[in-house]
């Protein structure tokens, strides 16, 4: 009897491999996925910043909805596959992934179409130092300000501040790390769930998704059932909370932007900053999904929290600033795919509305006129 029993547990375990072999066939043939990539060769460890673009980059990434070039400059910065085009006024760009934008091409990136567009809105060409690395904050802004300023020439500084992340409650520095280290397995160091996830499961995790394309392909459609079980690393940004208002992060977080600003001002620099929303700001299905998923009664959210807050504090300090948040829910309003199918960063369209939105206020630091007549959204040619 004993043996029968083993015996029927291995078929069974052997049908389930055929079958799960079988089924990663059938999905990498007529629905392949986009894997995860671990790619060590774009980020090195940086002292004080954690990691940052290596330098010299010329390579082809696919974070998920499309494959596109990434390729830096001797400094680590993104620049076009031509290179970095010349320009009346050099900008340098400070911001997290939204403005790294790997997801599309530089030039119908925010940084890129600076470069294309602002001769046809201004009469002048700019160039765009763009700084901006995956995972970054305030903190590494300030640090990078410092750096960049000291050692070339700038017109204007631009920091994307995104709401879904950036607000901190600290000051830091980082030490040199990997850009996105990975799960290892260990044994649980006692019994929790947390620690049973952290030990086991997200190790699992790690391994499938860089190798199996049935793996990603369940794993994105059970998205809301991976957020109820904590097996995922979305969440519903902290700053939404209404108990979060009272929060000394709003006032940390002005203080260091306002850091920026005084630094590049002793440079004799203007600072500007653009406020980017979180998704669920912009797009109701994604605050739905979430709130419903992990359980949040929306009424304990809200919604223009980040920016009103954020607004306030920038304004107590004098700072230029542009809030994206109306015109990206303008742009969601009129059906437009403002960020990606599977990786939720911005679109093409995304990034032509920032663009519209950003490029009034560099024009003004820069002490130039807009020409308002040109039509939003409209193409353009590089200068």
């Amino acid at each position: 009897m004993r043996f029968r029993w083993l015996q029927n547990v291995a078929l069974l375990m052997v049908a389930t491999l055929i079958a799960l072999g079988m089924g990663e066939v059938l999905v990498r043939a007529v629905a392949p996925q986009q894997l995860i990539l671990l790619r060590p060769d774009i980020w090195q460890p940086v002292d004080s910043l954690g990691w940052a673009h290596r330098p010299n980059l010329h390579t082809r990434v696919n974070t998920g909805d499309r494959t596109v070039t990434m390729q830096t400059d001797r400094d680590g910065f993104r620049i076009a596959t031509g290179g970095r085009p010349p320009g009346d006024y050099r900008i340098l760009l400070l911001g997290d992934s939204f403005v790294a934008a790997m997801q599309v091409e530089y030039e119908q990136s925010l940084p890129g179409l600076i470069e294309r567009c602002f001769a046809t809105r201004t009469g002048k060409s700019a160039s765009v130092w763009n700084a901006a690395v995956s995972g970054w904050d305030p903190p590494h802004y300030l640090m990078q300000a410092r750096r960049s300023l000291a050692t070339a020439p700038f017109d204007l500084v631009l920091v994307a501040v995104y709401l879904g992340n950036d607000v901190v409650d600290r000051r830091y520095v980082i030490p040199p790390r990997e850009a996105y280290p990975r799960h290892t397995f260990h044994l649980p160091r006692h019994f929790t769930y947390g620690e049973f996830v952290d030990g086991l499961l997200a190790p699992i995790n790690d391994g499938l998704e860089t190798r199996s394309h049935l793996f990603i392909f369940f794993k994105t459609r059970l998205e809301a059932l991976l957020m109820r079980a904590g097996l995922t690393a979305v969440e519903v940004p902290t700053d939404l909370r209404r108990e979060e208002a009272t929060s000394p992060r709003w006032q940390v977080t002005g203080d260091i932007l306002a850091d920026i600003d005084s630094f590049a001002s002793a440079y004799g620099v203007p600072a500007a900053f653009a406020l980017i929303p979180a998704n669920e700001q912009v797009d109701p299905a994604v605050f739905q999904l979430r709130t419903k998923a992990f359980g949040i009664d929306p009424t304990s959210l809200d919604l223009d929290q980040p920016d009103r807050l954020m607004v306030a504090e920038l304004q107590r300090r004098g700072l230029s600033f542009v809030s994206l948040l109306a015109p990206l829910r303008a742009g969601q309003a009129r059906g437009l795919p403002m960020y990606g199918r599977v990786d939720p960063h911005p679109s093409e369209e995304g990034h032509r509305i920032m663009w519209d939105a950003v490029a009034p206020l560099l024009a003004r630091r820069l002490g130039l006129k807009y020409d308002v007549g040109t039509a939003a959204g409209a193409p353009c040619t590089p200068p």
